[in-house]
C-alpha cells in the first residue's frame, strides 16, 4: 500500500503550470509548447513507474521481489534512463528533467526497498525553480549508481551462499604483519578510511613500513588525499567548468616536514612515512575544491560528481608520477591513501578503476562500529552474526577463483576492522619495526 500511495503522490506532483514557472524557463516558448513538454515529461514518468510496477514480482506475503536480469537489459533502453544520451529541442525544460531523474532514483528505492548511501540533490541550487548543471548531472551519476547497486545485491543474493564461504580471515595478535604479508606481490594497494579516527592513521603508517620492512630494496610511494598540493592563484573569472589544472614539477615534488607541519591531519602518519624515508606525494587540488566551494556550498565537495571530478584529477598525477618513478624502478610500490568514498570499487568514479591495468588491491580500514556500513548488511542483514558479533583486529579477505569479482561488487579485496583505543596493542611492534629499518 505504502508503494500504491507513492505512485498516487508522484503522480498528482507531475503536472506543472506554465503560469507558475519563473520567466527564465519560458523565454523564447509559448505557452502551448511548455504545456506540451511538461506533460510529455509527466507521461514518462508515469510509464516508467507503471512498468516496473509490473515487471516486479509480489510473494504471498507481499514481499517485493527483483525482477529477472532480462528486465536490467530493457531498463538501459528506457528513455527515462538514458537522459544524458538524449537531443533535446529549443524548448526542454531542465526542470521537468531534473523531477524526472530524482523521480527514477526514489521510484528504485521504494521499489527495491535498499539502502542506498550516495547523494541526490532534493533541491534546484542555482534558483528556486531552476535545477543547476551540476546537481542534474549528480542525480544522474546516482541513478546509474543505484541501478549497479541493486544489480550488485542481485549477484550476490543468488552467489552460493550469498558469498559467506568465499570471505577469509587470517586471526592473530598483529593484523598489520598478517596484511603486509598478502599484499607483498601486489603493484598497487589503495588504503580507504573513515576519517579523523587515530586508530585507523597509526594502522595505515605501520601497513606502509611493514611493507618496507619485508621488502627493504623495493621503492614504496605514497600518494595522499590529506595533503595539499602547491597553491594556485585562480584567474578572474575563473568557475568549475573551464578549470583545469596542469601538472608541473612542483606538483611532481614529495611532501617536506614543512610540508606536514603546516597540516594537522594524521599528522603522526605523515612524521612517521618521512622519518623512515618513504616518499609521499599529495593529491588534493585546494584551488579545484574552492571553485565547488563557491559555486554550490561545501557538502557538494562530498556529492558523487565533486568526488567524481577530484578523482580524474588525482588519477592524472598519480599516472604522471608513476610513469616517471618506473624509469628507474619498474618494480616500485604505489601506495593510495584516501577516504573510502574515493577507492571503494563500489563507486562507478573509484579512483582504483583508473587503473584497472595494474590489477590493484583495496584495502578497507575501517573501525568496528563501521561494519554496520558495509555493503554486505544488504546482503546478509545487520543481525547476521558477522555484524552483531563483529571480530576486530582480524584481515578478511576474498578468495577462489571469484575473488576479484566479489571484491569488485562489495568494495573491498582486503577489509580490517580495529577496536577504538587499542593501539597500545601494537606499540611493541612499533618499536620492533622501528629497529628494522634503522
Amino acid at each position: 500500500m505504502r508503494f500504491l500511495a507513492f505512485i498516487f503522490l508522484l503522480l498528482l506532483s507531475a503536472p506543472f503550470h506554465a503560469q507558475n514557472l519563473p520567466r527564465v524557463l519560458t523565454k523564447n516558448i509559448t505557452q502551448q509548447q511548455l504545456k506540451q513538454t511538461l506533460k510529455q515529461k509527466a507521461t514518462a514518468t508515469k510509464n516508467f513507474v507503471t512498468s516496473f510496477q509490473k515487471r516486479a514480482s509480489f510473494s504471498k506475503t507481499g514481499q517485493r521481489n527483483a525482477p529477472s536480469n532480462g528486465v536490467w537489459q530493457e531498463l538501459w533502453k528506457d528513455p527515462p534512463h538514458r537522459l544524458e544520451e538524449q537531443e533535446y529541442p529549443l524548448d526542454h525544460n531542465p526542470f521537468s528533467d531534473f523531477n524526472i531523474t530524482l523521480r527514477q532514483i526514489e521510484a528504485l528505492k521504494e521499489q527495491y526497498n535498499v539502502y542506498y548511501s550516495e547523494k541526490s540533490l532534493y533541491h534546484m541550487l542555482e534558483h528556486s525553480y531552476h535545477p543547476s548543471s551540476f546537481a542534474h548531472h549528480n542525480n544522474k551519476m546516482v541513478l546509474r549508481a543505484l541501478i549497479n547497486h541493486i544489480k550488485r545485491i542481485q549477484w550476490l543474493n543468488q552467489y552460493p551462499n550469498k558469498g559467506r564461504n568465499a570471505l577469509k580471515q587470517d586471526k592473530g595478535e598483529n593484523p598489520i604483519f598478517q596484511l603486509a604479508r598478502h599484499l607483498q606481490q601486489e603493484k598497487m594497494i589503495f588504503l580507504g578510511e573513515y576519517h579523523f579516527n587515530p586508530e585507523i592513521q597509526q594502522f595505515v603508517s605501520g601497513l606502509i613500513l611493514a611493507l618496507k620492512a619485508q621488502q627493504p630494496k623495493r621503492r614504496i610511494v605514497v600518494f595522499t588525499e590529506f595533503l595539499p598540493l602547491s597553491p594556485r592563484k585562480l584567474p578572474d573569472g575563473q568557475t568549475l567548468e573551464t578549470y583545469y589544472r596542469r601538472i608541473n614539477q612542483k606538483d611532481m615534488a614529495p611532501i617536506s616536514w614543512m610540508d606536514v607541519s603546516s597540516y594537522t591531519y594524521a599528522q603522526n602518519t605523515f612524521n612517521e612515512l618521512l622519518k623512515n624515508r618513504v616518499e609521499t606525494f599529495p593529491l588534493e587540488d585546494k584551488q579545484h575544491v574552492q571553485l565547488m566551494s563557491q559555486e554550490y556550498n561545501s557538502e557538494q565537495c562530498e556529492l558523487p560528481l565533486s568526488v567524481s571530478i577530484r578523482n580524474k584529477t588525482w588519477a592524472r598525477i598519480i599516472e604522471n608520477k608513476m610513469a616517471q618513478i618506473r624509469q628507474t624502478d619498474p618494480d616500485a610500490l604505489f601506495v593510495v591513501y584516501a577516504g573510502l568514498g574515493h577507492v571503494s570499487w563500489i563507486y562507478p568514479y573509484a579512483l582504483p578503476k583508473f587503473f584497472a591495468k595494474e590489477n590493484p588491491s583495496v584495502v578497507s580500514v575501517i573501525l568496528k562500529e563501521h561494519l554496520k556500513l558495509n555493503f554486505l548488511t544488504n546482503i546478509w542483514g545487520p543481525k547476521d552474526p558477522f555484524f552483531k558479533f563483529p571480530k576486530t583486529n582480524t584481515v578478511f579477505y576474498w578468495a577462489g577463483p571469484d575473488a576479484r569479482r566479489l571484491a569488485t561488487n562489495t568494495g573491498f579485496d582486503y577489509m580490517v576492522p580495529l577496536s577504538k583505543n587499542n593501539w597500545q596493542r601494537f606499540k611493541q611492534f612499533f618499536n620492533e619495526l622501528a629497529a628494522m629499518l634503522d
